[in-house]
């Protein structure tokens, strides 16, 4: 069977691999665009990313919605995600790195710094859609690590408040920046 726009999505979920050539010769320009905006300083992990990416899109097709979103704007999503998952899992790499000479260091000081900023960058934008208190909840939970028995005392909030702003606020975040809801 031919493999076109009109049925490529039914194809893909039927386990069609052609269906699949479909979305990687359609969509690999713009999840490469994508991953080389995230991953510039990683030019050794593109092609691993590019490939993960098309991995998960085959296994989790199921969770795309043609109702929610595009599915461009949806693999586009995916893309942003798994490059951001690369840039944390280098970062993670590079902080367990050591290193001895002085050069290699400031190599590293300037790398992590970048790799740093580009996270710093997309979580902000993400979470530029909360209220500020909101957007609080998320940085003192995620980024901060505090615990919210903690966050509850300091704040006056109730524990069962506080987990039902910070799901409120991933669900619209998932609506806003993945299309679908949950």
């Amino acid at each position: 069977m031919k493999i076109k726009e009109n049925n490529f999505m039914q194809e893909l979920r039927e386990g069609n691999e052609d269906a699949l050539s479909y979305v990687i010769i359609k969509y690999g320009g713009l999840v490469m665009s994508i991953i080389q905006k995230h991953l510039y300083l990683m030019k050794d992990k593109q092609e691993e990313c590019f490939d993960d990416i098309f991995i998960n899109v085959w296994i989790h097709i199921e969770n795309y919605d043609e109702t929610q979103t595009e599915f461009k704007n949806w693999i586009a999503g995916v893309a942003r995600n798994r490059a951001i998952d690369y840039l944390r899992k280098y970062k993670r790499e590079i902080e367990e790195l050591n290193f001895e000479e002085e050069s290699i260091k400031l190599i590293y000081e300037d790398t992590l710094s970048l790799v740093e900023n580009e996270i710093s960058q997309e979580t902000e934008k993400m979470l530029s859609c909360l209220s500020k208190k909101d957007r609080e909840l998320l940085q003192k939970i995620y980024m901060e690590e505090i615990p919210v028995d903690i966050l509850s005392q300091k704040t006056g909030m109730s524990k069962n408040l506080i987990y039902k702003r910070v799901s409120r606020s991933k669900q619209k975040i998932r609506r806003i920046y993945f299309g679908k809801e949950g």
